[in-house]
Formats: C-alpha cells, structure tokens, sequence
C-alpha cells in the first residue's frame, strides 16, 4: 500500500496475512490485513491515543474498551519492567490503510499462588492456559461498516496457540447487556465457565506486569475455548474467509498504515 506520513516515524511491524470479511450490508467483499506489533512499536500505541477523540462516528461503549486497550498497549510497549517474549500477540487490522480492529492477547501476569508468571489471569489457570486480554473493532471510517473483522483477529491469534504450547484460551467477556461480546464468543467455540458473573479483578486474580486500565470493579463472564474446539474454529475461519497468509517480513509501519 502507498500511504502517507504525517510524522517522523521509523518503527517496524510483520504483515502476517489477509482475510475476507464484508460489507456491512454483506454485498461485498473486503479484504483485511492482520499487523503483528512488537516492543519498537510504542509510537504506534501512541498514535491511537491520538486518534480515538477523532472517531466521533463510534457508540460509546466501543470508544471506552478502544480507550481502555490502547492505554494498556501504551503501558505494555513503554514498560521497563516487563519483558515481552514470543507468547504475547498484538495484532492490529487494517482495512485501505486504516486501522480497524486490535486485539492483545496473553500479556505476561504474576501468579497469586508463587509468583511464576503466567499467561492468564483466572485463578488455579491450567499451566497451558492462555489468554485473550484485549479485543475490539471499529469502523476504519464513517459509514464504511465491515463485518467479520473480530473473527479474523481471533482467528490470527488461535493459529499461534499450540505453536506457543498453549491447549486452552480465558477470555473476561462483557456481560450481554453492555455489548454482543458473550454471543460472538460463543459462536467461535467459547464456552461460559460459571452462572455467576464476576468481578473484573479480585484478591485471587493473576495480574498483569503493567498496570493499564481503571475497570477492575467491572462485572464479567468467564468463557474458555479448549484445543479441540480450536482446532475445529480455526479450520471453519481459515476456509470461509480465504486467510492468505505472507512471507513475515518486518517493514515500516507507515507503508502499512495511514498515520
């Protein structure tokens, strides 16, 4: 893509792929690219802080959560405290330039129990459990609605998971009745963990390294998707949205992205 820079910028990123997503009316198709983040990416993080204000076309439960997750991006990559190995994903997509969708997944957290760190926060986590932390979508502008946008971030994300030895995926869901988080999980396979509803963080939550957003008093749903259910997901993503993958090769972030 030839794109624009507004800014001195000079960080690099992975194109890891393409999926096929649609029009919001689902006439057409719309083909979006998955970007692979890393440590010398901090620039980016900030220059989403820099853009939530100018997306004034969002609901404002999606602007809370794309806040919530670009502070914590900002707090991940900027930390000197927490190092960042091959297991934690930050994936952005991206559609004619413009970002569209983020998703982090499996931020280093500290174990309650001894310390160790771990890959998820729910307490007495298997050992292989892993976690999907952050996930929202957009519009990339006004009145340009595409659907299957969060699925192929999903589905970018399950394909590193035995990969990185992980077998199970926590997700913290918001409750149905502040968004469609609980039933667009549950159509990738995720199944809900308890009938009680939970609070966001409590005394016997693993947490995070970095500290990145104010909503630990927040009620959630503890979901889990299992290998053998992700296998199955991933395979019916892969084949009904084409995902081409490419040759993962780090390049300028602005030849990527419009910034």
């Amino acid at each position: 893509m030839k794109v624009s820079s507004q800014e001195n910028i000079s960080f690099r990123a992975r194109l890891l792929s393409q999926w096929k997503c649609s029009s919001a009316d689902k006439l057409h198709s719309k083909n979006i690219s998955i970007i692979s983040l890393g440590r010398d990416d901090v620039a980016f993080a900030e220059y989403m802080l820099k853009l939530i204000p100018k997306l004034s076309y969002i609901g404002s439960a999606c602007k809370h959560v794309l806040e919530d997750s670009s502070i914590t991006l900002n707090s991940l990559l900027n930390s000197q405290n927490v190092k960042l190995d091959k297991k934690t994903k930050i994936y952005i997509a991206v559609y004619d330039a413009k970002p569209c969708g983020l998703l982090i997944g499996n931020m280093p957290k500290q174990s309650g129990e001894n310390g160790k760190i771990v890959y998820s926060s729910r307490h007495n986590n298997a050992r292989n459990e892993a976690e999907l932390d952050w996930l929202v979508t957009w519009p990339p502008q006004e009145n340009v609605g595409i659907r299957g946008v969060g699925k192929a971030l999903v589905g970018e994300y399950l394909r590193t998971i035995k990969s990185d030895k992980f077998r199970d995926v926590y997700v913290r869901s918001e409750l149905p009745e502040i968004s469609v988080a609980q039933d667009f999980y549950e159509s990738l396979g995720f199944e809900i963990l308890s009938d009680k509803r939970k609070m966001w963080e409590s005394r016997t939550t693993n947490l995070p390294l970095t500290r990145s957003c104010d909503n630990v008093t927040e009620m959630m749903v503890p979901m889990l998707i299992t290998r053998k259910k992700i296998i199955e997901t991933l395979e019916n993503l892969v084949h009904k949205m084409s995902r081409r993958g490419f040759i993962q090769k780090e390049e300028p972030i602005e030849t990527l992205v419009d910034m």
